[in-house]
């Protein structure tokens, strides 16, 4: 397996990489161009936006190194360039101490990294190291076998194809996507990927965790409010969804959403319009619905805790995510995938080849937490350095820290601590399937684990 994205030596030939430096400034463009040639690299500068537009259109380059504030095409404008019609190629940004944020928002966008004014040059080198070791990976994954993208990776083989397949189907259209599956299994990601499939991908792509705002907050969270609507409303707030005018709304852990909540959702996708709070006026609304959850819906539409109409107005295009240990011939790739993007997230180098022991004992591992834990468990790793010190097991079991006869009073936390361990136990140590029997979702249970200590057997991957 070769995860290598420094190559210094060996894989990379020097003079195959191409990288074009873009900096208004001449003395920081000079000294970049200079430092950059002496790892053997071919190098052309750009000085704007614009003139680097020019240069990617007609010439071929693997990276380009940017600074962010420039007159005419600055380096925001110059990377949606990049990502939506020029060289699928990574952008690192150098900037300011001072602009530090405009960097973050750099990331956030789609760029592969970024410098802080005034730099080490040896820090630059091995930015640029990391950046083509990613550019690597991507050109190597063949076509009939994965697709990458911004933050994302699918194999067009296996569990994950037809799923797949459905998804560049609904990808253009702006029907509703209902996208299931257990905690970790991606759905965020596929989620994102059908955005940008989408003619709505230069709009915005708004993630809302309805279980992570207070209930009492939500409702103006999600619509808006108007000034003076309630109490400690001092001026009118723009809800989550105006937010995502002209783009697409994904609303995850859709089945923790209060029943009179589902409602005002249901006319809001019939109408195409919402009505903030303290108002009633109603505001066209364009966006388009992604809707995921780790519950059944359909089980929870039977009990009256979730609204059938709600449900098949959301369910539309329904994809289902295969847990990880269903799809453990993609393991290998994955981890191909997510070693250079947690290198870079770390800063820490990535080594050539993975010991072949924790490849195996990743095969043999039933991932309850999925792709998730898959990365908790690679960033442990390029952390320790030593597999063997990671104590990979081969199942998950949850320690009976919790008496096992029924409390006898009327305690409402010792019934609670009960019934959650009792609901653990029977699930062997999953927390996605304990969450549905106990009818809460995972992040609730995962609160109430921790206020309860509610602990894990030693040495297991539960407690990554």
């Amino acid at each position: 397996m070769h995860c290598n994205p420094y190559p210094s030596s060996g894989r990379r030939k020097p003079m195959s990489s191409r990288i074009l430096v873009v900096d208004d400034e001449p003395n920081i463009r000079n000294a970049v161009e200079e430092f950059l040639k002496t790892e053997g690299w071919l190098v052309k500068t750009a000085a704007d936006g614009l003139a680097a537009q020019s240069l990617l259109g007609t010439e071929a380059f693997d990276l380009v190194v940017s600074d962010i504030r420039m007159p005419g095409l600055t380096g925001y404008q110059l990377l949606e360039w990049i990502l939506d019609q020029g060289p699928q190629i990574p952008v690192i940004f150098m900037t300011a101490h001072g602009d530090v944020q405009d960097a973050v928002e750099a990331l956030k966008l789609g760029a592969a990294d970024y410098l802080l004014k005034p730099f080490d040059f040896s820090e630059l080198i091995q930015r640029v190291r990391r950046a083509l070791g990613i550019q690597d990976l991507q050109r190597a994954a063949a076509p009939n076998r994965l697709t990458v993208g911004r933050g994302w990776f699918f194999p067009t083989q296996g569990p994950m194809a037809p799923i797949l397949r459905l998804a560049e189907q609904a990808a253009p259209t702006d029907a509703t996507v209902l996208i299931t599956g257990e905690s970790g299994t991606g759905k965020e990601v596929l989620a994102r990927y059908l955005h940008e499939k989408s003619s709505r991908s230069s709009g915005p792509f708004v993630p809302i965790v309805g279980a992570a705002i207070p209930e009492t907050l939500l409702e103006s969270e999600l619509f808006g409010h108007e000034k003076g609507a309630f109490s400690g409303a001092t001026n009118r707030k723009i809800g989550f969804f105006e937010a995502a005018q002209g783009g697409t709304v994904f609303l995850d852990e859709i089945g923790e959403l209060p029943l009179h909540l589902q409602v005002k959702l249901l006319r809001v996708i019939q109408e195409r319009s919402l009505v903030r709070v303290g108002s009633t006026t109603p505001i066209p609304l364009d966006v388009r619905i992604i809707s995921a959850t780790n519950r059944d819906l359909g089980a929870m539409v039977a009990e009256g805790s979730f609204r059938q109409d709600l449900y098949y107005r959301l369910q539309v295009i329904t994809l289902v995510m295969p847990p990880l240990r269903d799809r453990l011939t993609d393991l290998e790739d994955l981890v191909d995938f997510l070693l250079p993007k947690l290198g870079i997230k770390l800063g820490l180098p990535v080594p050539t080849e993975l010991p072949s022991g924790l490849l195996t004992a990743l095969q043999a591992y039933k991932f309850p937490g999925n792709i998730r834990e898959l990365e908790n468990i690679l960033e442990r790793f390029l952390i320790v350095g030593d597999p063997n010190l990671l104590s990979l097991p081969t199942a998950s079991t949850i320690a009976p820290t919790a008496p096992t006869d029924a409390p006898t009073g009327y305690n409402l936390n010792e019934w609670e601590h009960y019934l959650i361990h009792r609901a653990l136990e029977k699930c062997g140590g999953n927390r996605t399937q304990a969450a549905l029997e106990l009818g809460i979702g995972r992040r609730t249970l995962q609160e109430k684990i921790a206020r309860y200590a509610i602990g894990t057997t030693k040495g297991t991957l539960e407690d990554v």
